[in-house]
């Protein structure tokens, strides 16, 4: 399984969830809509022996609320949101990923969840 086989199985799902918000796909700094999502999903660890490898990947959600000051009920909101579509598992491609742990915290007005899996 690819990196971005990751990645576009967790867009998809956010899609599906929030069909009118735009999931940006450049590094975001200043210039972009709002609300907007933003995934990022990482290595954690790699581990290959002869016949298997094992990866533990981390994504990253960033949500971007409509108001950069007013914004705390939304964003309560679209954590549960992405807490009830990333509950316990999620399909990429032909395999059923397993999530491990979750986290969500508010920075600087923007909503940071991430799921170990």
């Amino acid at each position: 399984m690819k990196l971005a086989d990751s990645r576009l199985a967790v867009n998809n799902i956010i899609r599906s969830e929030f069909p009118d918000i735009e999931i940006q796909s450049a590094d975001v700094e200043k210039g972009f809509k709002r609300p907007s999502f933003f995934v990022q999903i990482d290595t954690l660890s790699r581990d290959s022996g002869q016949f298997v490898s094992n990866r533990s990947m981390v994504a990253r959600i960033y949500y971007f609320p409509s108001d950069r000051y007013e914004y705390s009920y939304e964003a309560m909101d679209t954590q549960d949101r992405l807490e009830y579509i990333f509950n316990l598992n999620f399909p990429v491609k032909d395999r059923v990923i397993t999530i491990d742990e979750t986290r969500a915290q508010m920075v600087d007005g923007v909503l940071e969840y991430e799921f170990d899996f």
